[in-house]
């Protein structure tokens, strides 16, 4: 099937793929933040905490963060989680607490395997600091302690899968009261940060300190994991399902790969500053993890066994400008592509301007980090008006893909959750987001031109004049072409 009769449309095939591929940052904020090129203008600049934004750091030419998985895109995914009669949830997730995206494709024969699947923000799991609501999931959803991702299942759309539940946090890192000596239950943790190696190990940190009972040289220890230190679930402590998520866990075989006195001096040692220029010493609060694309690993010691981790991205409440610091050498200012993600001391303050963001401003600390092998597709829909229908509103659009317009498809939307329909049987190859809302068909396509942002950004708008005010709300979702090949955006909902 010709996948242009779909859409009633015709776009001349490009030439031209994307740039280079080199590793990426996801992250997101703690406090709303503006990109650095301000995005063309469009809503598209400013980076919530309830989206995830990413950067290519160069060190060669100025480069700007842009948003990846817009806060309107995971409303409608999740639907009307809340079950107020529409979809628009502006505290959704409350904030995204964690990033995780797996850095293999998983085969239930053959195990993890190099990454050859493009991300997409259905790849894309996160950790709210607030639960989000049951109304479209259903129990348990996705809760505080978990870290999971909404996605269409057999049961329908707005359905979540847990990458790891905070069942299975609490038994694998033996999590208990100490004033009761019972384990705890999912309402008591708040997981703060988490990322997992293509050797299958995962590294969590919490928001609150918390008493673990862990296994070493053959007997069960009390310790304390402090809200600074970071814990580990390796490979051997958990069994993987058919989506190469965490099915079982083995109880108290979870390690403590850092204390928070080891990360303070981490972070001593990294020598970085803080927004106002202050040199950092201490942690405080660990917020994100991720693994270094830089590669190589380090060893800690578990009782008499000497385990060896992959070299970890780090940053930290204290970490004010979205400083990120290494594990290398006993504590470096993280490099990304040959770019130091931070000031050192002395040298002047941490500014934002190291994850691409707005430097003119006071920029918060990570709350959020992820690494990518490559430069991921974006294809995204913002609006600065998300409930403006019955009057005016607005469209925006941003993406990497080198094109020069693009066509905005919209229809009804649906309660409590839209419908979508995989998209890879009419175009396999594209990388940007799989999902067709199929609303869109039957309504003729309206023509966005789009204009050169900085590097390879391309922006466009479009204004409605009037809207109807319907209850379920218009749903938007865009379309263009590159090399014979469809993409479709990240879709919005807006009422």
């Amino acid at each position: 099937m010709n996948p242009n009769k779909i859409f009633g449309i015709t776009f001349t095939t490009l030439a031209l793929a994307l740039g280079a591929q080199q590793p990426t940052l996801l992250f997101t904020p703690a406090a709303d933040e503006v990109t650095r090129s301000g995005s063309n203008g469009t809503v598209l600049r400013n980076i919530s905490k309830q989206s995830i934004g990413f950067v290519v750091p160069n060190p060669n030419q100025p480069y700007s963060a842009e948003k990846y998985a817009p806060a309107l895109a995971f409303q409608t995914l999740a639907g009307d989680e809340d079950g107020d009669g529409d979809v628009h949830s502006a505290d959704i997730f409350g904030a995204i607490d964690a990033v995780l995206v797996t850095p293999y494709d998983w085969n239930p024969e053959q195990g993890a395997q190099p990454r050859t699947r493009p991300v997409t923000i259905f790849d894309c799991y996160v950790s709210p600091s607030v639960d989000v609501g049951t109304n479209v999931s259903g129990v348990p959803g996705l809760r505080k302690g978990d870290c999971g991702r909404f996605v269409r299942t057999p049961a329908g759309n707005g359905q979540v899968t847990r990458f790891i539940s905070a069942e299975q946090l609490i038994s694998v890192l033996g999590m208990f009261d100490p004033q009761n000596n019972q384990p705890l239950t999912a309402n008591d943790i708040d997981l703060d940060a988490i990322t997992v190696s293509v050797g299958r190990d995962i590294f969590v940190s919490f928001d609150q300190d918390h008493s673990l009972r862990l296994l070493i040289n053959g007997a069960l220890a009390n310790f304390t994991l402090a809200d600074g230190g970071v814990a580990c679930i390796g490979a051997s402590a958990w069994v993987p399902n058919a989506r190469g998520e965490v099915a079982n866990v083995l109880p108290n075989r979870g390690v403590i790969v850092f204390s928070e006195a080891q990360v303070d001096a981490l972070v001593a040692n990294a020598m970085l500053t803080d927004g106002g220029g202050m040199c950092q010493v201490v942690v405080l609060d660990t917020e994100s993890l991720a693994i270094d694309p830089n590669g190589g690993v380090f060893n800690t010691q578990w009782g008499n066994v000497q385990l060896t981790w992959p070299h970890l991205l780090l940053s930290g409440q204290m970490m004010t400008g979205t400083g990120v610091i290494t594990t290398l050498a006993g504590g470096q200012i993280a490099q990304v592509n040959g770019a130091a993600l931070a000031r050192g001391c002395g040298v002047g303050p941490t500014t934002g301007g190291q994850m691409g963001l707005d430097p003119s401003g006071s920029v918060s600390a990570l709350a959020a980090l992820e690494s990518l092998g490559c430069e991921p597709c974006w294809f995204v829909l913002g609006s600065p008006t998300p409930t403006g229908l019955g009057g005016a509103i607005d469209v925006h659009v941003g993406t990497n893909l080198p094109v020069a317009m693009a066509l905005l498809g919209f229809g009804l939307g649906a309660l409590p959750v839209s419908p979508s329909i995989s998209f890879l049987p009419w175009s396999p190859n594209t990388p940007c987001f799989p999902e067709l809302y199929p609303t869109i068909l039957p309504n003729p396509m309206l023509a966005i031109a789009l204009a050169a942002g900085l590097g390879n950004a391309r922006f466009g708008t479009f204004p409605v004049a009037a809207t109807p005010a319907i209850a379920q709300g218009i749903l938007f979702q865009a379309v263009t072409q590159v090399n014979g090949n469809l993409h479709l955006s990240t879709p919005i909902t807006l009422h």
